[in-house]
């Protein structure tokens, strides 16, 4: 047992300054990255919690706008003017809220090289059947915009 004892003493008594500062900068570097893989790790959780959570909010809100009762709200005067000036009226609104389908007006021609389509808003609903026939073809399209533009 003293032998370790005094080859410890002689290993610490052989260390200058810079090698104690150095040894613990890598000790103090070691324990920060097991912290922020540590920390990586709950925030991935808490971040699914959110997601479950929010997508729990959006199908209850979904529920929520299709309810009567609330959609029938009592306006100001003012409320109504606005109302009756606004582009689209709120009630416009709840009626497209849970439509599936967006009807592409197909007259319009995009003068741009980018495959532009104009949405027809007199009957619009998202395609459920494949609402991203064209992502691939678009994305292509961003890719070799950013490509021109670096």
């Amino acid at each position: 047992m003293n032998n370790v004892i005094n080859s410890l003493k002689g290993v610490a008594t052989s260390l200058t300054w810079i090698d104690i500062v150095f040894f613990s900068l890598i000790i103090v570097l070691i324990l920060s990255f097991i912290l922020m893989i540590y920390f990586m790790k709950i925030n991935k959780k808490m971040l699914e919690v959110e997601i479950a959570e929010s997508e729990k909010n959006d199908t209850k809100n979904a529920n929520t706008y299709s309810d009567p009762e609330y959609q029938n709200i009592d306006l100001t005067e003012y409320e109504q003017a606005q109302e009756d000036g606004a582009v689209i009226s709120y009630n416009e609104l709840i009626k497209t809220v849970n439509k599936k389908e967006i009807k592409y007006d197909e007259n319009y021609n995009s003068s741009s090289d980018l495959d532009i389509k104009k949405i027809n808003i007199e009957n619009n609903s998202v395609n459920e059947k494949n609402p991203y026939e064209n992502e691939e073809k678009y994305l292509e399209s961003l890719i070799e915009l950013n490509k021109k533009l670096n």
